[in-house]
């Protein structure tokens, strides 16, 4: 979410430097990553069913629908209005944008890759969103199991994408793309190249493109591998929304339920995990 926060100012006006003030605010992206913490906070993992996480995706749309700062896309608003909430052949970038709580709730790799497809399949049914979201999914789980970066990189190389391997190209080159395949590559090399949870989200907004998807999904990873940053404060301010703040609160409640935080491994300071931690 602090990734969606920081790219959303450049998302039609992008900016290719990473500096930058961070700032922003919430707008689809985090409400709808909201509403898949909310699907797994109310069973435990293994009852959670599609029609919970359509329940949940339809309610936080709804909600928020009519809000200046949402900017929901048109088909995502129709489909929350709709009385038929079958998945629409999406390959847009959203599924991996909102599919960061699933890295932290399963508690192995088939577990993670099977809430994957149940969070994913209710809107972007297709190969290459599917794809594109379990990718993201299993970076996270990696990351907070303690992986390095070479091993991460190998098995997403092995088992998804080939990665790019020149940021001044890609900073210069990239103009931009809403197909999951395009976004989630540069968003994990986006994490990769960081040196910490700030630095990589400032190098995903600086590729330009959809930067608030790149920059979500980076920030995803990179708060797994580094923990938390220095700006923690700042993404927590954005939600003082009610529905949000609770939902946020809840979600970290249930993960010190589940002991998820336990296989982590704290690599940028001691004061807590995560944001919400105490």
């Amino acid at each position: 979410m602090l990734g969606h926060i920081a790219g959303s100012r450049y998302e039609l006006d992008n900016i290719k430097t990473k500096g930058f003030a961070f700032g922003g605010y919430f707008t689809d992206d985090s409400i709808l990553t909201a509403a898949v913490e909310d699907a797994f906070v109310k069973k435990d993992v293994g009852e959670v069913t599609s029609s919970d996480v359509v329940d949940s995706l339809v309610r936080f749309g709804k909600h928020y629908l009519q809000r200046p700062e949402s900017r929901f896309g048109n088909r995502m608003a129709q489909w929350f209005l709709s009385f038929d909430h079958r998945p629409y052949g999406s390959m847009g970038d959203g599924a991996p944008a909102r599919i960061g709580p699933v890295g932290w709730v399963g508690k192995d790799e088939d577990e993670v890759k099977g809430l994957s497809f149940l969070v994913t399949h209710v809107t972007h049914d297709t190969p290459e969103a599917l794809r594109g979201a379990e990718c993201v999914t299993m970076c996270i789980f990696w990351a907070r199991k303690g992986l390095g970066k070479a091993e991460i990189i190998e098995r997403v190389e092995r088992d998804y994408y080939a990665l790019p391997g020149d940021y001044e190209k890609l900073r210069s080159d990239y103009g931009g793309s809403l197909l999951t395949q395009n976004v989630v590559p540069k968003a994990i090399f986006s994490f990769l190249r960081g040196t910490d949870t700030a630095d990589a989200i400032k190098t995903a907004v600086s590729i330009g493109g959809d930067s608030d998807i790149i920059a979500a999904i980076t920030g995803s990873i990179a708060e797994a591998f580094y923990g938390p940053s220095f700006l923690q404060e700042e993404a927590l301010d954005k939600f003082k929304d009610p529905l949000m703040a609770k939902t946020e609160k809840g979600f970290y409640d249930y993960l010190k339920k589940r002991k998820a935080i336990e296989g982590c491994v704290d690599k940028e300071d001691g004061d807590g995990w995560f944001v919400g931690a105490e």
